[in-house]
């Protein structure tokens, strides 16, 4: 990301349009029902007042109220890490740092710790009968990433994933004993790791919280 190449400001917020979705047992778009699409995002530069951050975001809503829910998340998020962010930041400017306290590690912890309370209240929020959302068998997922000049923060929940492109160290790869072969022009890598109860790890987290891991039946 070269920050001096974006035009800003950027201030978008969104969400797709209904698409086809197959029915059970059937194949070919001639067999598909319309659906709506409960997918939103968002991207925001300058972010936090700063003209070499940007915030970019996708939330991908489920169940009966799956896009009042994403809508919900994309529009309360931003407010939420960038409120955090700069009262503790100002908090922190006011007390005096500590000796040999690297005031950039600490910014990045502050950006971390802004991230993790934003994602938190976003859900407490939705949560309150004031948000006036159905989200007992309705939810989203979320991530984002907040670029900061040449550093990228990344959050996320559920299965929504961001990636980076990378351009390849080497020249070439190899591709088998027979020969060589140009490695692509860029690189994905992935910067979250999707949270599915297909893995272990979290279905231990989820059942240890007391949730339920089950297949929604109509």
């Amino acid at each position: 990301v070269r920050p001096r190449e974006l035009t800003v400001p950027v201030k978008i917020g969104g969400n797709s349009r209904a698409g086809w979705s197959t029915v059970p047992g059937t194949t070919g778009c001639e067999e598909g029902v319309r659906k709506l699409n409960q997918d939103s995002y968002f991207a925001l530069a300058p972010f936090s007042g700063n003209s070499r951050e940007i915030f970019v975001a996708v939330f991908d809503g489920h169940g009966a109220e799956g896009r009042k829910v994403s809508q919900f998340v994309r529009n309360t998020l931003p407010a939420e890490i960038i409120e955090r962010y700069k009262t503790r930041k100002a908090e922190r400017l006011a007390m005096k740092p500590s000796e040999g306290e690297k005031i950039e590690i600490y910014d990045a912890e502050l950006r971390k710790a802004a991230l993790k309370h934003a994602f938190i209240q976003a859900e407490s929020r939705l949560r309150d009968t004031a948000s006036g959302i159905d989200h007992q068998f309705s939810g989203t997922t979320g991530v984002g990433v907040w670029i900061v000049g040449q550093l990228a923060y990344a959050a996320c929940t559920g299965d929504s994933r961001a990636i980076i492109g990378r351009k390849p160290v080497q020249a070439l790869s190899p591709k088998s004993p027979r020969g060589w072969r140009s490695p692509p022009a860029i690189l994905s890598v992935s910067m979250t790791c999707d949270q599915k109860p297909t893995r272990p790890d979290e279905r231990k987290r989820v059942r240890a919280a007391g949730g339920r891991i089950t297949r929604w039946k109509k």
